[in-house]
């Protein structure tokens, strides 16, 4: 299983953490990926790889110790532009306030990066 990034995730930021999980019944032997139908790369642990802007494609196989092997794919889009909102004063719901505040849907495990103007 593909951690990080996410299916489908849409990020603004080329470096991404790639995280894979893998489990068997019997024991897992070895894991490798690809990024973009390049070079099979064997993975070890998380680690913080730059993506080019645009679509993206990882693809990662598992081998067990009896020789089988499963693999995934996910496709996912690096913006690599800024987020840029505008603030609706006149238009607030729960969490807002029309002077000063906003409350934005963060995770804990997410990366993020802000500039106010």
């Amino acid at each position: 299983m593909i951690h990080s990034p996410e299916a489908q995730g849409i990020y603004y930021s080329q470096f991404q953490n790639f995280r894979i999980k893998a489990t068997d019944d019997v024991a897992v032997e070895t894991i490798w990926y690809s990024l973009n139908r390049d070079n099979n790369i064997t993975y070890y642990s998380m680690v913080s790889l730059a993506f080019a802007k645009g679509m993206n494609t990882l693809q990662a196989w598992t081998r067990d110790t009896s020789g089988n092997i499963g693999t995934i794919s996910i496709t996912f889009y690096i913006s690599r532009g800024n987020f840029i909102t505008r603030w609706d004063t006149t238009n607030t719901a729960s969490n807002t306030s029309a002077e000063n505040q906003l409350q934005l849907p963060l995770e804990p495990t997410g990366v993020y990066d802000f500039l106010v103007d």
